[in-house]
């Protein structure tokens, strides 16, 4: 059985990665979006 401390942790890692994922793909869709704009 695992401590309660490690599941937080890596609970917290796992949501840290999604997070970081979603503003990337919204940074990049932002940059297409202007790019498009832009041309």
């Amino acid at each position: 059985m695992r401590s309660f401390r490690e599941c937080i942790d890596e609970y917290r890692a796992h949501v840290v990665k999604g997070a970081i994922r979603v503003a990337f793909v919204g940074l990049m869709g932002n940059l297409m979006s202007v790019r498009s704009i832009e041309s």
